[in-house]
C-alpha cells in the first residue's frame, strides 16, 4: 500500500485509499467561510462565531465510535478554555446532532451539520468514493483570527487528532 501524507488528496478506510475532494486548507491560510446548520436547524456562519480562537473537528458521524470518542475527550479537556470555540462538523442531521449532543451531556462543543453545504469541498475534507462517499474525513483545524493556525487530516478514519497541541492554542 502506498504511504500517504495529510496533504495527498486520500484517506484510508478499511485498509483502502478513500479519495476526498477539495484542497486541504494549510496553515497560515485564510479559512473558508462556511454556512452550517445547528441542532436545531438554525444556520450557523463562521463569521457569526464569537471572535475567539476556533477548534474545529470534522468528522464522518457523531455515531462513529472514534468521534464519539473525540467529542467526549474534547468537552472534557475545554472546561477551562474561555477564549476558545469549539465546534464538532460532520453530515449528519441536525435531528441526530440533538440527540447525540442531549445524551452525552456536551454543552461546550457546537455539533454542527454541513449535509447542505460546500464545506466539506472547501476544507478539503469530502470523501467522494467507497462505502462512506459523500461524508467527511476527520480533520482538526485550529482558526485564529480568521487564519488557519494549525491544520491536521488524519491519514485513516480511525486515527484520533493530537491532543497534545490542543494546549498550545485553546485558552
Amino acid at each position: 500500500m502506498k504511504v500517504i501524507k495529510a496533504s495527498d488528496p486520500f484517506v484510508v478506510f478499511q485498509g483502502a485509499m478513500t479519495r476526498v475532494c477539495g484542497t486541504f486548507p494549510g496553515v497560515h491560510k485564510a479559512a473558508a467561510d462556511f454556512t452550517l446548520l445547528n441542532s436545531l436547524c438554525q444556520t450557523v456562519n463562521m463569521t457569526e462565531l464569537p471572535n475567539k480562537t476556533l477548534l474545529m473537528y470534522t468528522n464522518p458521524s457523531i455515531d462513529t465510535p472514534i468521534a464519539a470518542n473525540v467529542l467526549r475527550l474534547l468537552e472534557a479537556k475545554s472546561a477551562p478554555w474561555q477564549k476558545t470555540t469549539l465546534i464538532s462538523v460532520s453530515e449528519d442531521l441536525p435531528f441526530a446532532l440533538n440527540r447525540f449532543a442531549k445524551w452525552e451531556g456536551l454543552s461546550r462543543v457546537q455539533l454542527l451539520s454541513s449535509y447542505r453545504s460546500s464545506f466539506g469541498e472547501d476544507y478539503g475534507v469530502k470523501l467522494t468514493e467507497g462505502v462512506l462517499q459523500g461524508l467527511l474525513a476527520p480533520a482538526l483545524l485550529i482558526i485564529e483570527q480568521g487564519r488557519i493556525v494549525y491544520a491536521e487530516r488524519m491519514l485513516t478514519l480511525t486515527d484520533e487528532p493530537n491532543y497534545d497541541i490542543l494546549s498550545q492554542y485553546c485558552r
